[in-house]
């Protein structure tokens, strides 16, 4: 987990040792508002694209839960009757007894046969007029606090480590990524006279302790400034 400046680089460049390492990475975007650099960083330092459109990106995720939950208020159990003939989306999974929608992951190849894969958080424009996620109304009355759960348990299932590129500032969403997702969080601060020295660190631990009191989950954070590529990767590797 990543916040702070820069972090699309040091989020692809880590992905990128980890699967030379044969580890087996998904890369999530928590951008799901506005364009991100992603997309840029896999072009520019992997030098590839995207080779697979299949699967929602996050937004989409959470829009298509909001559907399986708009009849019934939360997700429809499995022994619901004719649920499948209300969708607008042909996969779903099971979790707890409760249906929700697959999490897929595009395909991003590397050389020598290895691949990463990579979870946007949009469709790759900027979405500003798009209507925003009512974060609220989704933990509330939707059991919004298990579907992020469920996305947590889907992808541990499938890759050995989740990088995600968590949206810096106030967005609603950053909170819900790393209370529900992080066990670790580099805090990215940067050299500049606009910044104050360990800024990044201290908003990463007092977000932390947010989720501590909130959740009763410990989450390391540890800064990466001053270290390598190699030593950032065995700061997630370890953990």
């Amino acid at each position: 987990m990543t916040r702070g400046s820069g972090k699309p680089a040091y989020v692809i460049n880590c992905a990128k040792a980890l699967a030379t390492s044969n580890a087996n990475v998904l890369v999530l975007d928590g951008l799901m508002y506005e364009q991100g650099a992603i997309s840029l960083q896999i072009f520019e330092i992997l030098g590839s694209t995207v080779v697979s459109e299949d699967g929602k990106n996050l937004y989409d995720l959470v829009r298509d839960y909001e559907t399986l939950c708009a009849e019934l208020g939360s997700p429809p159990v499995e022994s619901d009757q004719g649920v499948s003939g209300r969708l607008r989306f042909p996969a779903t999974s099971r979790y707890k007894g409760h249906i929700y929608p697959d999490v897929c992951a595009r395909t991003i190849p590397l050389s020598g046969g290895l691949s990463i894969s990579y979870l946007p958080g949009n469709n790759g424009q900027v979405v500003d007029v798009r209507e925003r996620i009512d974060f609220q109304e989704l933990y509330e009355s939707r059991a919004g606090d298990q579907f992020f759960d469920y996305i947590k348990g889907a992808l541990s299932e499938q890759f050995d480590i989740v990088l995600v590129n968590a949206p810096t500032g106030h967005q609603e969403i950053s909170g819900i990524l790393c209370g529900h997702m992080a066990d670790l969080i580099l805090a990215i601060d940067v050299d500049s006279p606009a910044v104050e020295p360990r800024a990044s660190f201290e908003a990463c631990t007092q977000l932390a302790e947010s989720i501590r009191d909130d959740r009763g989950r410990d989450i390391k954070v540890k800064s990466v400034k001053g270290h390598r590529l190699e030593e950032i990767v065995q700061m997630i590797v370890q953990d």
